[in-house]
């Protein structure tokens, strides 16, 4: 079973695809133009997440609940949040819902890290190369690193239940 991991988002979606055996797979990023008018964004995201489901065969998805939201994103991101969950309905998929600090709890060992201390040991955790992740992802990397982020958290918390 593969297991689909997500920083939500409707301007940049980091993806992270792992397996049962806890490795990364792939990791990505969905964006969608901004001159397009929400409905339209929320369109593409769910376009683009059926996809990476269909050809991943993803059996979980796992994903970063929102923590403060100000602004539009506290009336948007519950909206990509829908997008997901609706998806989750229509494959029948189970679902993992992560606060920000379990994230951070099990990626640093500290539930105040900043992103860039979540970076550093999301990429490291997986041998990714810091330099080339910055060049393959730019100002979205943030986005991506927090998908992978929640990928640790999810195994951390698998060999937690599996060990007991």
């Amino acid at each position: 079973m593969q297991i689909l991991t997500i920083d939500p988002g409707y301007s940049r979606m980091g993806l992270a695809i792992g397996n049962s055996l806890g490795k990364l797979v792939k990791y990505d990023l969905i964006e969608t133009p901004s001159r397009l008018l929400f409905e339209k964004r929320l369109w593409t995201v769910f376009q683009a997440l059926e996809k990476v489901i269909i050809e991943n065969s993803v059996g979980l998805i796992a994903y970063e609940e929102p923590g403060k939201l100000f602004g539009n994103n506290s009336l948007l991101v519950p909206q990509v949040i829908g997008c997901i969950n609706l998806l989750v309905a229509k494959y029948d998929l189970k679902c993992i819902k992560y606060s920000p600090k379990e994230i951070k709890l099990s990626v640093t060992g500290k539930g105040t890290a900043d992103k860039t201390l979540i970076e550093e040991r999301a990429l490291q955790h997986f041998g990714i190369d810091r330099k080339k992740f910055k060049l393959d992802f730019g100002d979205a990397k943030d986005d991506v690193a927090d998908a992978i982020a929640v990928l640790i958290c999810y195994l951390s918390k698998l060999a937690i239940t599996s060990a007991a």
